[in-house]
């Protein structure tokens, strides 16, 4: 392996138990397609793979700490456990879910940092998207119509004309959506989604298609947070393209990079050497097949469909030697430089596609 951080704080790599959430929009794909041991009977529309927040965090499923919190490691070994860059964050920087959309959600919005400043209990929040499965003819929403200012937006409500507006789009499995603070959005049916989020909870519903809640009523709607969060001059693209990177066996996948986060997809058909760089934590998503994570000193973590494992900042460098064959998301908040344009760059990527999955 190449030379690292060592880690002394006793941390490994660590399968965390994921936090089901009833959704009225939710269904069962979950337990299907990821092998998600779901509650008897209620919609499941998310699952909560890695979260750090006070009333939802994920319980430690393997080895010495099994039983104990993400929130007890994170009070405890916090500079271990986020790496030296992250360290002195405030609260743990990341929010990763599985989603089912087994109906239309609602069309919302999350406010960004200065927006979020002003509105009380708020916390900003961007996100990403990888569709993991799209049934036919599956659409969303991502953004407005071009030229749909707050003032028409604004009428739309009113009116109850809000669709009319609506930038929709078709997806299919292995598309990328950028969703930048500020930008309007909903998931249609029919999609099983890797949502990658800064770690808020804030949503600003702004129209729900006339649905009703469990008790008969329409559900919230939260119209002047949302007209003060949406950013009417958004322009970021509908979707991304994924930038291919063949190594040995194995693909890397380049999805989207910001300041929060960034996303890698490999497919592997062979192990392959990662490293924290001691300097931030990553999240592993495992979309198909399984295998295991080796740590530099030993102590093998087996891993199959469906599962996340957080690899602590203090770990270094580690493998993931596949079983034959697996696919999953690497999550991690990178130095964009170095970490994505550089090693873009040197792969000899152009800068038009390097611009095309990075947002600053």
């Amino acid at each position: 392996m190449r030379s690292g951080s060592q880690n002394t704080s006793g941390l490994y790599p660590l399968v965390l138990e994921p936090i089901f959430k009833y959704r009225i929009w939710g269904g069962r794909k979950l337990g299907k397609m990821l092998s998600k041991n779901l509650p008897a009977s209620d919609p499941i529309g998310e699952s909560w793979e890695i979260s750090c927040r006070e009333g939802d965090t994920n319980v430690i499923r393997n080895g010495e700490l099994a039983g104990s919190t993400l929130a007890d490691v994170f009070e405890t070994s916090r500079e271990a456990l986020l790496g030296s860059s992250l360290a002195a964050s405030g609260k743990f920087p990341l929010l990763t879910k599985f989603i089912d959309a087994n109906d239309l959600l609602s069309v919302q919005v999350h406010p960004d940092q200065a927006t979020a400043a002003r509105i009380s209990g708020a916390e900003a929040k961007t996100e990403a998207w990888y569709v993991i499965h799209a049934d036919p003819g599956a659409t969303l929403v991502k953004g407005l119509r071009p030229g749909v200012t707050k003032e028409v937006f604004a009428d739309a409500i009113l009116y109850d004309t809000v669709p009319t507006v609506l930038n929709s789009i078709p997806v299919a499995s292995g598309d990328v959506i950028f969703v930048p603070a500020g930008c309007v959005h909903a998931m249609g049916k029919g999609l099983v989604i890797c949502e990658i989020q800064q770690n808020s909870d804030t949503t600003f519903r702004v129209y729900d298609w006339g649905r009703v809640g469990p008790n008969g009523k329409p559900r919230q709607l939260h119209i002047e947070e949302a007209l003060q969060a949406i950013n009417f001059d958004d322009c970021s693209p509908d979707r991304l393209q994924p930038i291919e990177v063949e190594e040995g066996g194995n693909r890397r996948s380049y999805l989207a990079a910001c300041p929060y986060f960034a996303m890698q997809l490999l497919a592997l058909g062979a192990p392959t050497e990662e490293s924290t760089g001691g300097r931030r934590f990553e999240s592993l998503m495992v979309t198909g097949g399984g295998g295991i994570i080796r740590p530099p000193r030993g102590g093998d973590v087996p891993f199959s469909g469906g599962d996340s494992i957080l690899i602590p900042g203090c770990l270094g460098d580690y493998a993931i030697v596949p079983s034959g064959g697996c696919t999953l998301l690497r999550v991690f908040v990178p130095e964009i430089e170095g970490e994505i344009r550089g090693k873009l760059r040197s792969s000899g990527i152009s800068e038009d596609a390097i611009r095309g999955i990075v947002f600053e």
